[in-house]
């Protein structure tokens, strides 16, 4: 048999310039890493996924940043990356990503708004994986994955589960009469992949996430929870995703390993 073959889309969010006068809801500051060290993390991540692709994997490189031009020299040996510009091509929605304090919300407009204006070009890809810049996937990222099978199904790393806690406000999520426990969880979102039979399902929970962590009365919410919870109705359609990603979180430089 005739082993098919799948056109893969990475597309890895890199916000490298970053103005500390703008916090967030959670953090006084944006990163405690300089961009000369944001830049240099971000380059780590795309030299390393674009050793593990292969020939029918495209990166597109979403670059945030206040003059991305000065940037482009230390991407371009890479001939599989797509650089985007972002303050070049949606200088509205650059400054929502730089400035707007919920987190969350600034990495859902960076997403929808490059799927939606990257539609075209995007259609005759079969799989698309989000990565956050500055993170590292393990070497042991399997491809098989992107198969014939899977091309309905989402692909996420398995949840992580709390303990529930009533200060925590989380109303809208609490699926506690539904899982028989008394648990909190939510998904990974530094690394997660999708089939192309999901990607109009995605981009549909992209904008409703946007949606909630953009009113003021729910901005408690972050995307790893309502990544979640908006999957709830296709669970039976999600591939564990066998795979470790690390890096140091921006506001704090904490080591995180998921």
């Amino acid at each position: 048999m005739v082993k098919m073959i799948m056109k893969k889309c990475m597309v890895v969010t890199g916000v490298i310039d970053v103005d500390n006068s703008f916090g967030f809801t959670y953090s006084p500051v944006r990163s405690s890493f300089t961009n000369e060290e944001r830049l240099k993390q971000t380059v780590a991540t795309i030299d390393q996924l674009h050793n593990l692709c292969d020939e029918n994997t495209k990166i597109y490189l979403l670059v945030c940043a206040n003059q991305p031009e000065k940037y482009l020299e230390d991407f371009s040996p890479y001939k599989n990356v797509v650089y985007v510009d972002f303050i070049k091509q949606f200088p509205e929605e650059y400054k929502i990503v730089t400035t707007h304090p919920h987190k969350s919300y600034g990495e859902m407009t960076l997403q929808t708004t490059f799927f939606d204006n990257y539609k075209q070009e995007l259609k005759d890809y079969d799989y698309f994986f989000k990565l956050s810049g500055r993170y590292i996937i393990e070497d042991y990222f399997d491809l098989e994955l992107c198969n014939t099978e899977n091309l309905n199904k989402f692909l996420f790393k398995k949840p992580t589960e709390f303990n529930w806690d009533n200060n925590w406000n989380y109303h809208l999520v609490d699926r506690r009469n539904f899982q028989g426990n008394n648990k909190l969880n939510q998904y990974c979102t530094i690394f997660y992949g999708w089939g192309r039979e999901k990607h109009p399902v995605i981009l549909n929970i992209f904008k409703s996430i946007a949606d909630v962590t953009n009113n003021k009365k729910t901005m408690q919410y972050d995307v790893e929870l309502l990544l979640y919870f908006f999957t709830r109705w296709y669970q039976d359609e999600i591939v564990d995703l066998p795979t470790v990603v690390f890096g140091w979180l921006g506001t704090d430089a904490q080591f995180v390993r998921y």
